[in-house]
């Protein structure tokens, strides 16, 4: 996912995968160029780096030949806005030393760059979520008073079922289809505001971490289904959710 992001980002069809695991790869994941010149980029599947893992990677990186003008750290997590300030001021205090910068990407990043690509959206994701997301519109009926009855909304529908049988057979061993509560509804919210919603994450689980591809928002009051847009970064009702669809893939 990383390696078809940066190549969009950097607008470089051919950006590749630094050597394979168990190699010196000198801190690069995946290389490629850009109009600044040679680029790198590290794939960190965890939800957060320290300051002082970053710093590593970076030195590591010095060494990869040719010199690099630009390194990316990509994560799995969600934004973190201190982290964010770190890599900023590093960049600068870099550049002033004429040395590569460094910016970093989290995954609600890296989705972003996949979606403005239809052939990736169908790559990673098949038409499942589209499917899946106007079915769960459909079904949102009655009040979901409890964790479970939210959760059971999602998996009862047929066309969960059939995006797990996809995501297994596309995914490597040990990792699963996955289903996470990430808030539950305040009743003291206004009808209709999201915060009345049980917030869903779906992902992949895997041994290390839950990385997450999508959010629903089903309603306490049912009737109501949100879906999180990456790019937009809000929540959109389903007629929201498809125009939007519809404006990436024109």
């Amino acid at each position: 996912m990383v390696l078809d992001a940066m190549r969009i980002r950097w607008s470089d069809p051919n950006a590749s995968r630094n050597g394979r695991r168990g190699q010196e790869q000198d801190g690069v994941d995946i290389f490629g160029s850009s109009p600044t010149g040679v680029v790198g980029a590290q794939a960190k599947n965890i939800e957060q780096l320290a300051e002082s893992d970053a710093v590593r990677e970076i030195v590591k990186a010095e060494n990869f030949s040719p010199k690099l003008k630009e390194y990316f750290f990509s994560i799995a997590g969600p934004r973190d806005a201190k982290f964010q300030s770190f890599i900023r001021n590093l960049s600068v205090t870099r550049s002033a030393d004429n040395l590569f910068s460094v910016h970093v990407l989290f995954f609600e990043d890296v989705v972003c760059e996949l979606l403005s690509s239809e052939s990736l959206i169908l790559k990673y994701w098949g038409h499942f979520f589209s499917d899946f997301a106007n079915a769960i519109g459909r079904a949102a009926e009655a009040p979901l008073l409890d964790e479970g009855a939210a959760l059971d909304q999602i998996r009862k529908l047929n066309q969960f079922k059939l995006m797990t049988e996809y995501f297994n057979a596309i995914s490597d061993p040990g990792m699963s289809l996955s289903l996470v509560v990430e808030h539950a509804p305040d009743l003291r919210a206004p009808l209709g505001h999201i915060e009345r919603f049980w917030r869903i994450a779906i992902g992949e689980s895997r041994p290390e971490n839950i990385v997450f591809t999508q959010r629903i928002g089903i309603s306490i009051d049912g009737k109501d289904v949100r879906i999180w847009e990456f790019v937009e970064n809000c929540w959109l009702t389903i007629e929201e959710w498809n125009q939007f669809q519809l404006s990436l893939a024109s």
